[in-house]
């Protein structure tokens, strides 16, 4: 009923919605064109009250200074509907539905209030539910520059195991192809275990007090030393392209150190 702006977007929603309009206005020729820009039917005004039978959801927005709705009209709508529930939001300033309709069975009215009701109820839901997206995105983003700053410090420690493990194997190769090269494949893994369990024993202090000072604003001057004195840039560049970019993609340590070995 009518034409006003929000009557207007209300039909383009319900439209989008899949709902078929049913367009009753004053003028004839505002109901057509309305109705054809909607693509629903064109209803006279004269028969408001059969277009109120066949609705669902009546939207009504006129200028009005009485009620376009009665009480009266409607008891005789709701006998023809046979119990169908009709649901009236009016928008209109002053009402163009009587109050009292709203006491009738099965038939609900919306005024300006009930949405005004509405519309506030959402905007606080939708504040708290912003307040949780943000206490969300604080803890992932804490989450990600820790794990961020840990990767660096893992990007070190790899890179230190590396190198130490690589001179050791070195010279075990060595070793291994020229005095000691008669020696069986039992005792050859056997050596090479030996450097395994004295590079993990070797680093494991130095490398547990690292881990621990991720975060530590000391913790970038101890890396950068360690990179200096073992020479380790290379190694790390190696590890840093091989490391996952996200925390959810995360290897171990020791996969990350044999592809940076290329192995």
């Amino acid at each position: 009923l009518g034409a006003g702006e929000m009557a207007e977007a209300a039909a383009k929603l319900l439209v989008k919605g899949g709902a078929k309009l049913l367009v009753v206005n004053r003028s004839p020729d505002r109901a057509a064109e309305l109705a054809a820009e909607f693509g629903g039917t064109a209803i006279a005004w004269a028969d408001m009250a059969s277009a109120l039978v066949k609705a669902d959801v009546v939207v009504t927005s006129t200028a009005a200074q009485g009620f376009v709705v009665t009480r009266a009209m409607t008891v005789q709508v709701m006998k023809a509907r046979k119990g169908r529930s009709l649901f009236f939001i009016d928008i209109a300033v002053p009402r163009d539905v009587e109050p009292t309709v709203n006491e009738l069975d099965n038939v609900y009215v919306y005024d300006i209030d009930n949405l005004s009701n509405v519309v506030a109820e959402t905007m606080r839901d939708r504040q708290s539910e912003a307040g949780r997206a943000e206490e969300l995105v604080d803890h992932e983003a804490s989450n990600f520059e820790s794990w961020a700053e840990a990767r660096n410090m893992t990007g070190t420690i790899v890179a230190l195991r590396a190198k130490v493990r690589a001179s050791l194997s070195t010279e075990l190769d060595k070793s291994l192809s020229g005095r000691l090269k008669h020696l069986p494949d039992a005792d050859r893994k056997a050596l090479e275990a030996m450097i395994e369990a004295a590079v993990n024993k070797l680093l494991h202090g130095p490398t547990s007090r690292i881990r621990a000072m991720a975060g530590d604003p000391q913790g970038d001057d101890l890396v950068k030393a360690l990179h200096h004195l073992f020479d380790l840039e290379e190694i790390v560049r190696q590890v840093g392209d091989a490391a996952p970019s996200t925390p959810e993609q995360a290897e171990p340590s020791a996969t990350l150190e044999k592809k940076a070995l290329g192995r």
